[in-house]
């Protein structure tokens, strides 16, 4: 709830990133892609590693990194260069870090899941302030960031949380069919308790307890036990299933209508020589109402190039040659673009949300507003939330999607708009809930111990 698992956000990564010079470009984005080497990629950044500018291509789980200064393809550091990069995330001194490991194909507590794989080898710096920096010696960046606060919050939540066993997460497949089969077993444990529970309890007041009428025919332990479960028995019931849904136990087809739309709203492949009318030295000089870019990225929207400039995850702007400088897209143009993508089907409904809503929703509020909500009446319903900062989907929803909200999110997370406003009354709630299911929990664990106890001996 409080400590997530650590990870370098948006948000972290271009804090740590200079603004964007632009009197160090002097290689066009059609140069760096034939340096590259890169034919279609699906995403390309202007950036910088430390003070120089680079452009970034992904292709895939390829990624490649060409200065933007000099033409240079970037093939890794020297330590010292990557000391230097690390140390200018954690603003400590260089000398201070000590080399831990430069991982090629191992990985750590920190860098156990299947993504980090496209940024090996990584350089791991660590200081005596218990902080720790990773740098990827593909891309030039921090990838991972750790303190000793965020690894003992870790330790204490989601490493148990999600059985992030360094070991067994390294087998993804084996990871996964564990987290699902336990949940599974837990679900099934948790019903059939309820229906003892419930089977056993007695309107009536037909048991006696300490000579009096009782609903319960237990003392003790087993009388806790009955009391929390009938309380908080289904809360954990839910709970557990909702976190057995999260591992896809039956994945769901992918969406067609989404990829189209997708597919519409960018609407280009990629190709340097439409960035050449309006090279990025050329957008550093349009005035951004005050945005100092900290990364440019050349992408498309309706089959026009443009630039969407980025100071934060919220401070950005989309620059074209034929709109100029907008912070948020035309709805209603939106709107049209996503109608042709969507055709034979139509939108049945559409609608700017500038607060967050029942599908749209965020605990942390980093989701952005405002985004613009359309349906349409194509066999799976689909509803897609489009971000009108980029023009990309930012969420969508089938028909059978809709209900996996509620019996993840929902159910798992107590994701609720309403709540969500109202904190902490979100946060009284889970704890709440949490509380009573951890002792019901434990008094099961007590039961099962004395009964052992009587069997052994």
């Amino acid at each position: 709830m409080y400590c997530d698992y650590p990870s370098v956000s948006e948000e972290s990564r271009l804090q740590h990133l200079a603004p964007l010079d632009r009197a160090k470009l002097a290689v066009t984005p059609e140069m760096a892609g034939e340096k590259a080497g890169v034919s279609a990629p699906d995403e390309v950044k202007l950036s910088s590693i430390l003070s120089r500018p680079v452009y970034r291509f992904r292709s895939g789980r390829r990624i490649a990194v060409v200065y933007a200064d000099s033409g240079e393809v970037f093939r890794g550091f020297q330590e010292s260069q990557a000391r230097e990069v690390a140390a200018a995330w954690v603003h400590l001194l260089t000398s201070d870090a000590k080399l831990e490991t430069r991982q090629v194909s191992e990985n750590d507590q920190w860098t156990v899941q299947q993504h980090y794989q496209a940024y090996r080898p990584l350089w791991k710096f660590a200081w005596p302030t218990g902080e720790a920096a990773y740098v990827s010696d593909v891309t030039g960046e921090v990838v991972q960031y750790t303190t000793r606060g965020s690894r003992l919050g870790s330790y204490f939540g989601a490493i148990p949380h999600w059985i992030y066993i360094t070991r067994l997460r390294r087998e993804a497949a084996a990871w996964s069919q564990l987290v699902i089969w336990l949940s599974g077993a837990g679900t099934v444990a948790t019903l059939l308790g309820l229906t003892a529970g419930f089977w056993m309890y007695s309107p009536s007041k037909r048991y006696c307890f300490r000579s009096s009428p009782s609903h319960i025919p237990y003392s003790g332990q087993m009388r806790w036990h009955m009391i929390l479960g009938l309380t908080f028995g289904l809360v954990t019931f839910t709970w557990i299933l909702s976190g057995m849904f999260s591992m896809d136990p039956i994945p769901l087809p992918a969406n067609p209508i989404e990829a189209k739309v997708r597919q519409g709203l960018g609407g280009g492949k990629w190709n340097g020589k439409d960035f050449e009318n309006w090279l990025p030295s050329e957008v550093l000089l349009t005035p951004l109402n005050g945005l100092q870019p900290r990364a440019l990225e050349l992408t498309y929207f309706a089959g026009d190039p443009v630039y969407i400039a980025m100071a934060s995850p919220t401070d950005t702007a989309i620059i074209s040659i034929k709109h100029g400088v907008q912070t948020t897209l035309d709805a209603e143009r939106v709107k049209s673009v996503v109608s042709r993508a969507a055709s034979p089907y139509q939108i049945v409904d559409s609608h700017v949300v500038n607060r967050y809503e029942a599908y749209y929703v965020d605990r942390e509020n980093r989701r952005r507003l405002p985004v613009l909500c359309v349906r349409l009446n194509d066999p799976q319903h689909s509803m897609l939330y489009i971000d009108l900062h980029d023009g990309r989907v930012a969420l969508s929803y089938s028909r059978m999607e809709r209900w996996g909200r509620w019996l993840y999110q929902g159910l798992h997370d107590f994701d609720i708009p309403w709540l969500y406003r109202h904190r902490p009354l979100w946060d009284m709630a889970v704890i709440v809930c949490l509380a009573g299911g951890t002792w019901l929990s434990i008094t099961s664990i007590i039961i099962a111990w004395r009964r052992l106890q009587s069997f052994l001996l």
